[in-house]
């Protein structure tokens, strides 16, 4: 539109886009979901420990009070067995006598391994005592059926009616029931903070998976916001790169128009120094700017840095004069390619000569044939030149052509020196007895850019 200004993508548009794509960083989002395992990982650490210390002192003192009851019994045995002995002098009593006598060493032994871990004073002054209690007791069943094996019944029961033997029992069971009331409170504190980290554990368990799910969530809306975000300034570099390109191919328009314009005025000019009738000047003049446009076309189709085959500027060029059948202009040569700068002198150069062998050299007849063959070939120097070669039979005597056509002063020489020139080019003119014979070499240019 008329006024408009190209769209021009400037760093401060793209900011807000750059801060939409870092609002949300993966990597932020990563390190709070470890935190967050992390954490709660420890916590599940800490109550699963906590379970296992509370149901391990629940199961120790559990052993425990089972050692005390099987004391107790013991030393219950070992009184009834004596008792009875005594009683009856019967033999059969010392059997859970000797039984129970074996059995109490190894359990006050056992009671006082699990009571070391307790570190509890009042428990460890407890033991001493049942120890010394239990030590007494023993000595005094030994010594009462120690009498009764030696015949001294009524010495044993001097011993039992002295009441010694049932005030040490009386105090083993205080003490063996206070021990054990003891341990039956430790099992059940144990129990209950067992029961607690379970009660934890749960909800724990339910916050890491809200967590995580939450986490997770918002990982997917980060990320797909940032990849929206990126792919929003992927567009805006896009259009920045097609304004570029769009302003590229506006001063290469800009560029060609002048060069168009410039040949142009140059054939004008040419033409306005001719002589002849200004029928014959403008009918010369047409053709050339029509041989000009055709060529203008082919340039315009290709990219300021394309290269164009030679053999497809001679098509365009020579297809009017190539008759019905295609025979009368023949093309040989090697792929070589021209630069885009280089298509519109070249086109001119080959009008002209097309536009002589019509008039004055082999076109102008019937049998006529042009014959055209190129290649490319690399100089000492590493640049690239082509060399043409124009050669013509079956036309009218060469002497017609030349006075037709006198070498050094017409516009058409002047006009093809001219345009060699730009492309560095030289050409030679000759006449043998088949024909008009040309040869033209010029540089191959390599693909540039205007900057104008």
């Amino acid at each position: 539109m008329p006024g408009s200004q190209p769209f021009e993508l400037r760093a401060d548009r793209l900011a807000p886009m750059r801060r939409l794509a870092a609002a949300v960083p993966p990597s932020a989002i990563l390190l709070l979901l470890t935190a967050v395992i992390v954490g709660i990982g420890l916590l599940l650490v800490q109550v699963t420990f906590s379970q296992r210390n509370a149901r391990s002192t629940a199961q120790h003192e559990a052993r425990t009070m089972s050692v005390l009851q099987e004391l107790h019994q013991s030393l219950v045995d070992a009184e009834t067995g004596q008792r009875g002995y005594l009683l009856t002098l019967d033999p059969i009593y010392l059997a859970p006598y000797d039984n129970a006598r074996r059995r109490i060493p190894d359990e006050l032994a056992a009671l006082r391994e699990q009571l070391a871990s307790n570190g509890d004073p009042e428990s460890d002054d407890r033991l001493r005592e049942i120890e010394k209690l239990a030590g007494e007791k023993l000595s005094e069943l030994d010594q009462t059926v120690g009498y009764a094996r030696a015949g001294s019944a009524e010495a044993a029961i001097q011993v039992v009616r002295s009441n010694a033997g049932i005030d040490r029992m009386d105090r083993l069971r205080v003490n063996l029931d206070t021990l054990s009331s003891a341990q039956r409170q430790r099992r059940e504190a144990a129990f209950a903070i067992a029961d607690r980290a379970e009660d934890r554990q749960i909800p724990l368990l339910i916050g890491m998976w809200v967590t995580l799910i939450l986490l997770v969530w918002a990982a997917v809306w980060g990320e797909s916001r940032r990849v929206e975000a990126m792919a929003l300034a992927g567009q805006a570099v896009r259009l920045h790169e097609l304004n570029e390109r769009n302003k590229l191919l506006a001063q290469e328009l800009n560029h060609r128009v002048k060069n168009l314009f410039g040949v142009v005025l140059s054939l004008v000019g040419l033409a306005g120094r001719e002589k002849g009738s200004t029928e014959v000047i403008v009918g010369d003049l047409s053709q050339r700017i029509h041989a000009l446009a055709r060529s203008h076309s082919l340039a315009f189709g290709s990219t300021p840095d394309a290269v164009t085959e030679l053999a497809k500027l001679l098509d365009g060029v020579l297809e009017p004069y190539r008759g019905p059948s295609g025979s009368r202009v023949t093309l040989s040569g090697d792929p070589c390619g021209i630069a885009a700068q280089q298509i519109t002198p070249l086109a001119l150069v080959l009008h002209e000569l097309a536009t002589n062998a019509a008039k004055y050299g082999a076109l102008s007849s019937a049998e006529g044939r042009v014959h055209i063959a190129w290649s490319c070939t690399q100089q000492a120097d590493g640049s690239m030149r082509t060399t043409m070669v124009w050669r013509e039979e079956g036309g009218p005597p060469p002497d017609l052509a030349l006075v037709a056509a006198p070498a050094g002063g017409g516009f058409g020489n002047r006009m093809v020196d001219a345009v060699l020139r730009q492309i560095d080019g030289t050409i030679e003119r000759q006449w043998p007895g088949t024909g008009a014979l040309v040869t033209l070499t010029f540089r191959r240019d390599d693909p540039v850019r205007h900057e104008d």
